[in-house]
């Protein structure tokens, strides 16, 4: 988990000092070393803060230069197969300074240009300068795991890890505004779907699998690397060698992550997913420590992560978070949702356990972060199993839409529905489950849950790996047949039915009551955050220039904000999810505003 950032800037803007002040609002992370390069001849500068994992030491510095020291390296993330990729590179003559596992980007793109990227194994956001060119190549990993932001205006061109970077600028290069029709489409939803935009004008991200190549004279063309696809070698295995093949891929990735110079810890949070994880990595006698959440809350699972880790033999730490710490620091938190692209209130919760595991000394933190995605945990993927497979598609889509964002008619529009019939079309599939994947893997999960992970970890300088999003993984686990994932042709509301696989191969490692485990939440409630802190909500949203009286009358919001005991229907959960968006908006925009994100 690193910071780059760099700036081409056109004159009178010095691109130096304007990298160099993006660079400062990455420190936190990469708190341990830092590295700048500019290039005066095209103004252009590029700055590295380095969280240090693998090979410690000072060559492990970037810009990291190839041996003619014409083509200049930035990392945020790891490639996990880079002792594999060095070894073919050394023998084709190549000369590596370092022990890092980046280190192998700037060789093999030496050695294969652009077609390096698709043989990465691993979460990355790259940069790569060519000196003797001024040509400036931007990757992101194939399932956008790190973020990478880009920055087109009169001033310049610049990117970052983070947007809130772009804060640094001067006027005259970026100043804040919105972008309405982005924030409207947001707010309909949990996250902004949308791959390149934010809601921030003039500020857009790098799509996942994707490369931007922008040339001296400021020509600027992308390209596609990766594309989710089904593999019909995949599909025609019988459940037996599914199985097997799903043990073998994970156990690679798991083992793969697990790879660092530092201390690493796994995220056991007692469900399925964390369980297999952690299970894997203690696989052979290997000694692991496991970290959970606990709170004062129904909801709590700190019983069940502790029987996994007795199970295991784990050294287990479990972490009480305070909802009443949560309620207290809310205003210092919000910076950490960044560019919001996401809403989701378990930033909060990931904040205050990034914290208590950084001061244990872990600085690498082991998640099982897209299984549900990958392996249909959520029960949206039983639209695939009776009744719900007969409806027609437009149907189906609606279903999906409110499921996600339990937004009802009246207040989600019909092009909100089209996004997801639209991701249905693009998948190219007639197979339901492949068209609810489609969604899940290539629009909700980068522009939401990868997200709220990166940032929350990242701004207390703690790096999460998550080993089910290797993308060949991905690519495995969309090619499987739906029924080795949903169990039964009926949808059932009570039973564990998704997932099927990922239980048949957990029955060989964990308790049968973990295997058979639904899925639970893993956050502070939100409604206790809202009705802990109603003053400053009502004060928030009432307020006359606020954005939630763009869209609601005073009256209408006054009876918004009363909240029941218990908020079980429809009406009272979207009630909920408004109010949140609203308030999380409202605080988020006040800290833009007041100019305390720098």
């Amino acid at each position: 988990m690193c910071g780059i950032a760099g700036v081409l800037a056109n004159p009178p803007h010095q691109a130096a000092a304007l990298a160099a002040a993006i660079g400062r609002c990455l420190r936190h992370r990469g708190p341990d070393d830092e590295g700048f390069f500019a290039d005066p001849l095209r103004n252009a500068a590029f700055q590295h803060t380095r969280l240090s994992i693998i090979d410690l030491s000072p060559l492990g510095r970037q810009p990291i230069w190839n041996e003619t020291e014409q083509i200049a390296l930035l990392v945020n993330g790891e490639i996990y197969n880079y002792r594999e990729l060095r070894a073919e590179l050394e023998r084709a003559g190549h000369r590596f300074r370092s022990r890092t596992d980046v280190e192998t980007v700037l060789h093999g793109y030496e050695e294969w240009g652009e077609a390096v990227f698709p043989r990465l194994r691993g979460m990355y956001a790259v940069a790569l300068y060519r000196r003797d060119t001024g040509t400036l190549v931007l990757a992101r990993d194939p399932l956008g795991i790190k973020p990478l932001y880009l920055l087109q205006s009169a001033g310049g061109f610049a990117f970052a890890s983070e947007a809130r970077a772009f804060r640094a600028l001067p006027p005259t290069f970026w100043s804040f505004s919105l972008d309405s029709e982005r924030l409207d489409r947001m707010l309909r939803f949990q996250y902004l779907p949308d791959r390149e935009g934010t809601v921030l004008r003039g500020v857009n991200k790098l799509p996942p699998g994707t490369l931007l190549i922008r040339q001296a004279n400021g020509d600027c063309s992308q390209r596609v690397f990766w594309r989710l696809r089904t593999d019909p070698r995949v599909a025609a295995l019988s459940f037996s060698q599914a199985v097997e093949e799903c043990e073998a891929r994970l156990s690679q990735s798991v083992a793969w992550t697990l790879n660092a110079d530092v201390p690493v810890g796994v995220l056991l949070s007692g469900g399925l997913d964390s369980s297999l994880t952690a299970a894997l990595a203690a696989r052979g006698g290997r000694s692991i420590d496991t970290y959970t959440a606990t709170f004062d809350h129904v909801l709590n699972e700190a019983d069940a992560a502790a029987r996994v880790a007795q199970h295991l033999g784990s050294r287990h730490h479990p972490i009480f978070i305070d909802a009443a710490e949560v309620n207290r620091r809310f205003d210092e938190i919000v910076p950490v949702f960044d560019d919001l692209t996401s809403f989701d209130g378990g930033v909060f919760t990931l904040v205050l356990l990034a914290e208590k595991i950084r001061e244990r000394g872990i600085k690498v933190l082991l998640f099982g972060d897209g299984a549900d995605e990958l392996f249909a945990g959520y029960s949206w993927y039983g639209l695939c199993q009776h009744p719900w497979r007969t409806l027609p598609a437009a149907v189906r889509a609606v279903l999906m839409y409110y499921g996600m964002t339990r937004m009802l008619p009246g207040w989600a529009r019909g092009q909100d529905v089209r996004t997801v019939l639209q991701s249905f079309h693009e998948s190219g599939e007639t197979d339901i489950c492949r068209q609810v994947g489609w969604h899940e893997i290539t629009v909700q999960l980068p522009n939401h849950f990868n997200m709220k992970t990166d940032k929350a970890m990242s701004s207390r300088g703690l790096e999460a790996r998550v080993p089910f999003l290797d993308h060949l993984l991905a690519e495995f686990a969309y090619s499987l047949p739906a029924s080795y994932k949903i169990r039964g042709r009926w949808f059932h509301f009570s039973e564990a039915t998704e997932k099927y696989i990922l239980r048949a191969l957990a029955a060989q490692y964990l308790p049968p009551e973990t295997v058979r485990r639904k899925k639970r939440g893993f956050l502070v409630p939100v409604a206790e955050i809202l009705k802990a802190n109603l003053d400053k909500v009502r004060d928030r949203l009432l307020d006359p220039t606020s954005v939630a009286r763009q869209y609601f009358s005073r009256r209408q919001l006054e009876r918004m904000v009363e909240f029941r005991s218990v908020l079980y229907s429809p009406f009272d959960k979207q009630k909920e999810f408004l109010v949140w968006k609203f308030f999380l908006l409202e605080s988020w925009l006040r800290g833009w505003k007041e100019g305390a994100w720098t």
